[in-house]
């Protein structure tokens, strides 16, 4: 086999390895708390039936988008 197969799939941060998926979901959290407050502020968030549900919503489909596109893994 060759030696691609078996290079490490991790994040490295100051000597400890971290998950994709963890550093997909942390972006993706800050991304939505910008969104959310970029629509508090324009008082956009009052039109939704169930805000914590934007919230989530909002949070995997950031996840969805940067593990995709920037952290490939």
């Amino acid at each position: 086999m060759t030696q691609a197969l078996f290079t490490p799939k991790e994040v490295e941060f100051r000597g400890i390895y971290l998950s994709p998926l963890l550093v997909s979901v942390a972006l993706a959290i800050a991304a939505t708390w910008f969104t959310c407050k970029t629509l508090n502020r324009y008082g956009l968030a009052d039109r939704f039936e169930s805000p914590l549900l934007v919230y989530l919503s909002f949070v995997v489909i950031y996840t969805v988008l940067i593990s995709t596109l920037l952290i490939p893994s």
